[in-house]
């Protein structure tokens, strides 16, 4: 019938590196080219911003090939 189930709604996370515009009220589209990593929890804020940079360097890696 085209109804969305809610406990089969999923989100993700996209970083947008280099990026630095406002994009705020306006519609993107993502393609999903690979899966990168489960979902980490992270003790301090140094260690998410090290695994951003490691999933920047995974990311690029993955696009340029």
């Amino acid at each position: 019938d085209g109804r969305i189930d809610e406990s089969m709604k999923a989100s993700i996370e996209v970083n947008l590196f280099d990026f630095n515009q406002d994009l705020y009220d306006t519609n993107i589209t993502i393609y999903i080219k690979q899966f990168l990593r489960e979902e980490i929890k992270f003790d301090s804020l140094n260690e998410l911003k090290l695994q951003i940079e490691k999933d920047k360097i995974t990311c690029n890696s993955i696009i340029n090939n």
